[in-house]
Formats: structure tokens, C-alpha cells, sequence
């Protein structure tokens, strides 16, 4: 028995893989707060308030969420939704949305750890992909103002 098998275009292929992509990514154009939740989450364990000679306590002792700026707090969400767009044909393989978040702000800023410490499919390269696209974003660093909020930069 013969299958009838139809035949799409490259561009097609295309428009089909970002549908998939917006539909399993985005909810109203954006990332949910959950991802953007545990990306500010990793960014306060990550860095620290630089109180004393030695770098001082991660934030994350002193600060939550709550204590980041409005401003920060949209350009994280704006910088993840940007990743996810970019990164999105890759990501359909990874469900963990929470994790890759945490990944992308750890490569973002070379911690040393991230989409190359084993976690993503070596055989399609996606780690460097990844790593590829994450870089491109910059660097982000978060200090406390005199006001007691932390603000990034």
C-alpha cells in the first residue's frame, strides 16, 4: 500500500515550527512568571553584595524577588521571551522551562555552568547552541541601591 506523504516547503516547515514554539512557550506573547521567577531566583543566589573584601553574602540571603526594581524585573522578562524566541526550535526538546531559564542566566553571565554542563543533547550540539545565543544577550549585573532595591545593569 502506497502512503500519500505531502510535501511542505522549507518556509512552511518554518511557520509550523514557530506556531509550535509560540503555543508551547508563551502565554499572552510572554513567558510565564514562573520562568521568570526562577531566572531572578538564580540571578540573587548567584551574585553577591559585594560587602566586604571578599565578594560579601549572595543576595539571595538578604533579598528576594520582591526587593528587584519593576524595570529589572521587565527587561528579565523581555531578555527570556528574546530567548526564547531566538533559541525556540531548540527548546522544544527541553520541558523543563523553569530550568533552561536558570541556565540561561548562568551562561548569559559565565558562571561556568549552564547549557554546557551536560544537561542538553551533545549530539545535536544544542549546548553550544545554546550557549551561542545566550552570549549574545550580555551580561547582567545586579547591585543593591541606597534605596535597598536591587537594580541590574
Amino acid at each position: 500500500m502506497k502512503k500519500n506523504i505531502r510535501k511542505i516547503t522549507l518556509e512552511q516547515l518554518e511557520n509550523i515550527t514557530k506556531k509550535v514554539v509560540n503555543e508551547y512557550f508563551f502565554v499572552g506573547g510572554t513567558v510565564s512568571d514562573n520562568v521568570v521567577n526562577q531566572y531572578l531566583a538564580t540571578a540573587l543566589w548567584s551574585t553577591n553584595d559585594n560587602s566586604d573584601e571578599s565578594g560579601g553574602e549572595p543576595l539571595d540571603r538578604n533579598y528576594d524577588i520582591s526587593d528587584i526594581d519593576a524595570a529589572s524585573v521587565k527587561q528579565a522578562r523581555n531578555d527570556l521571551t528574546l530567548f526564547f524566541q531566538k533559541a525556540g526550535n531548540i527548546l522544544v526538546r527541553y520541558p523543563d522551562k523553569e530550568q533552561v531559564a536558570h541556565d540561561f542566566w548562568l551562561t548569559r553571565n559565565g558562571h561556568g555552568a549552564g547549557f554546557r554542563d551536560g544537561d542538553y543533547e551533545e549530539e545535536y550540539g544544542d549546548g553550544d547552541k545554546l550557549t551561542d545565543i545566550a552570549k549574545k544577550f550580555g551580561t547582567v549585573d545586579l547591585y543593591v541601591g541606597d534605596d535597598g532595591v536591587i537594580y541590574g545593569d
